[in-house]
C-alpha cells in the first residue's frame, strides 16, 4: 500500500510538471490593481480640478459620474474595497443602518478618535432641506489622522469638490433656512462601516 501510494504522488507531481503556467496568462487574469488607500484614490479627480457636482468620467467607465459627495464616496469604496455602495447619502446611510453597521452619535472628538477606522462613512444631516427622513444629506470617508494629529476625510463638498479635507465634528456645515428667518445648521450625527 505504502508503495502504491508513492508511485501515485510521483505520478501526480510529474503531471503537474508537465502543464506549463505561461507569465503572460497568468497576468491577464489577474485582477486590475486597486489604489493602496482611500487618500490614494482620492489623489485621482482631486489632481483633475473636479469642483463639487461636476461631471467626471472615472477610469474604466463610459459615462460621466456627477461626483457630489455620495458618488464620490461611492467611487472610492468600489476603486479601494471593490464594493458598490448605493448612491446616495441617505441611500448609504440606510443600507447601514439595515445591516446594522451604522452609529448614531455626537460631535465628541476625543471619543470619535478612540472609534472610528480609516474607511468608516461620516454623515451629516440638514446640510441642505432634505426631502426626506431621515434628513441625512451629506456623506464622506474617514481617513484617519494625519502627522500634526488632524482627523482627515476624504470626499466632495463645497466649492473644492474631490479631495482631502480635515474632519472636524463640531464644525456646523451647511444649512438652510425655515419659517421665514429661522435657520437649521447641518450637524455630524453618524458613522458606518461597510
Amino acid at each position: 500500500m505504502k508503495r502504491l501510494l508513492t508511485i501515485f504522488l510521483i505520478f501526480a507531481a510529474h503531471a503537474e510538471a508537465q502543464t506549463p503556467v505561461r507569465h503572460a496568462e497568468a497576468v491577464s487574469t489577474a485582477p486590475a490593481p486597486r489604489p493602496f488607500s482611500f487618500a490614494d484614490a482620492i489623489a485621482i479627480p482631486a489632481a483633475q480640478g473636479i469642483r463639487y457636482n461636476g461631471r467626471w468620467i472615472p477610469p474604466g467607465e463610459s459615462g460621466a459620474w456627477v461626483m457630489d459627495c455620495s458618488n464620490t464616496s461611492r467611487w472610492l469604496y468600489r476603486e479601494v474595497r471593490g464594493i458598490d455602495i448605493p448612491r446616495t447619502a441617505s441611500d448609504q446611510y440606510e443600507w447601514l443602518r439595515a445591516r446594522h453597521r451604522l452609529w448614531r452619535t455626537g460631535p465628541n472628538e476625543r471619543a470619535l478618535r478612540k472609534r472610528l477606522r480609516p474607511g468608516d462613512l461620516l454623515f451629516w444631516e440638514h446640510t441642505y432641506k432634505p426631502p426626506r427622513r431621515p434628513p441625512v444629506t451629506h456623506v464622506m470617508v474617514y481617513l484617519g489622522l494625519d502627522g500634526r494629529g488632524r482627523m482627515l476625510m476624504a470626499g466632495s463638498q463645497g466649492a473644492s469638490g474631490p479631495d482631502i479635507y480635515q474632519f472636524k465634528p463640531g464644525k456646523k456645515m451647511g444649512g438652510y433656512r425655515f419659517f421665514f428667518f429661522f435657520h437649521r445648521d447641518g450637524r455630524f450625527v453618524a458613522y458606518g462601516r461597510p
